[in-house]
């Protein structure tokens, strides 16, 4: 742990391939380009974000865990909050879509798309499969009136904590 700072350092050694061209844990495929060797950095999705408003003042702290699931789904709550204006337990609630290449297959939250929606991207060509997407678990901090309100994805056992 960071003396002071109040967070653990990771050594990010699982974001490495041991296998190139095979699936891991995630089901993400790598190349040799990502296999381990001294000198080298990985392939990460860690997306630490911060978001700001129009006036460039802070609206929105946030990061996740989850492998290749987290850039989907740190993307996913800041367009609930901007675009849908959703509140952040709203936005941190929400369905979830995530697509990763390989497997080419889109997963969706289980109810999270209409059979409509499924229908027509399928009859696209696309395959779509729905699972819960509970891999990827989003903690973050939004600024509203008043001050500040954060939270750990519901889909966690976490909690926001303050001081």
């Amino acid at each position: 742990m960071i003396r002071g700072a109040g967070f653990f350092m990771n050594d990010e050694m699982d974001d490495f391939t041991s296998r190139p061209g095979t699936p891991n844990q995630f089901g993400l495929v790598q190349g040799e380009i990502n296999a381990i060797a001294p000198g080298k950095r990985m392939l990460s999705a860690m997306s630490p974000t911060i978001v700001l408003d129009r006036r460039g003042a802070l609206l929105l702290v946030l990061g996740a865990r989850g492998g290749p699931r987290i850039i989907t789904s740190i993307a996913e709550v800041i367009l609930n909050v901007i675009d849908h204006r959703m509140t952040l337990a709203d936005a941190m609630s929400a369905p979830r879509i995530h697509h990763q290449a390989l497997p080419d297959t889109l997963r969706y939250d289980i109810g999270g798309l209409e059979s409509v929606t499924i229908e027509k991207l399928t009859q696209m060509g696309y395959r779509v499969a729905p699972q819960s997407l509970g891999e990827a678990k989003v903690s973050a901090i939004m600024r509203v009136r008043g001050g500040f309100v954060g939270m750990d994805d519901p889909r966690s056992s976490g909690a926001a904590v303050g001081y």
